[in-house]
């Protein structure tokens, strides 16, 4: 007995403790955020940006976090690190306008003739809300269609009938698009990117230093990841090739 009350309090006090640690984790964060905030009012942004990666080291995370990260990221001139944070934000509010076009601005200085592989119009459709908004688009659609059609099946033979049988119909359908666009929402962090952090990165036929190079991507351009291998990420081009970049030339979204 005496052996179970001291695992049980040795259990209660490693409770405790793993608490307290939580607990001054998250107000240093809160704190290194709030340092990085004031030192962004004083265009202090080599700073700024120390501070908010401070930040993320002790725990802190969150939309506000990575957006302005990115955004110090961005006035030091370090265009790639900012998009690989505007990304993480991206992920956290999908429809917000100003991450999509301080994306499009960053993602311009790459340069390499490279299009964003989320930049097309399936993906801008997904991105014009999150999965739990499309979700309750597709509830109320459903409702409203179980509503029309019940219209149809009870309302006298006339043109309301036939209208409340359209509408439902119509509506169905609608909600079957937003079923499909909010799994598609649940289903975005499956797949990973790589967005090209340091000045160059080059471009390697194997995940070896003495491999072939086979081009070089400027800061900030952004490439589907396959796999790691070590020190090294493997990537796809959009020409089909499947080569390696030095991980820590790279930041995984």
């Amino acid at each position: 007995m005496g052996t179970m009350k001291h695992a049980r309090l040795l259990f209660f006090c490693l409770i405790l403790l793993r608490s307290a640690i939580c607990s001054a984790q998250s107000d240093a964060a809160k704190d290194y955020f709030s340092r990085g905030d004031a030192l962004m009012a004083e265009k202090r942004y080599a700073d700024a940006l120390v501070a908010y990666d401070s930040a993320a080291l002790s725990g802190g995370a969150g939309f506000d976090l990575s957006y302005n990260t990115g955004v110090a990221a961005y006035r030091t001139g370090r265009s790639g690190l900012a998009a690989l944070h505007w990304e993480r934000a991206r992920r956290l509010r999908p429809a917000d306008a100003d991450v999509r076009h301080n994306l499009r601005v960053a993602y311009a200085r790459a340069k390499d003739g490279l299009q964003d592989p989320e930049d097309t119009a399936w993906i801008r459709l997904r991105d014009l809300a999150g999965a739990d908004g499309w979700g309750w688009a597709a509830l109320l659609l459903a409702f409203a269609g179980a509503a029309g059609l019940a219209g149809f099946l009870y309302l006298p033979p006339d043109k309301k009938r036939l209208w409340a049988g359209t509408a439902g119909s119509a509506a169905l359908l609608l909600a079957l698009c937003c079923f499909w666009l909010a799994r598609a929402q649940s289903l975005r962090g499956e797949g990973r990117y790589v967005v090209v952090v340091a000045p160059r990165a080059v471009l390697l036929t194997a995940p070896d230093a003495a491999a072939t190079p086979l081009d070089t991507l400027r800061e900030a351009a952004k490439l589907p990841l396959l796999d790691r291998f070590g020190g090294y990420y493997q990537v796809a081009l959009p020409n089909g090739e499947e080569p390696y970049v030095e991980a820590d030339k790279v930041g995984v979204i």
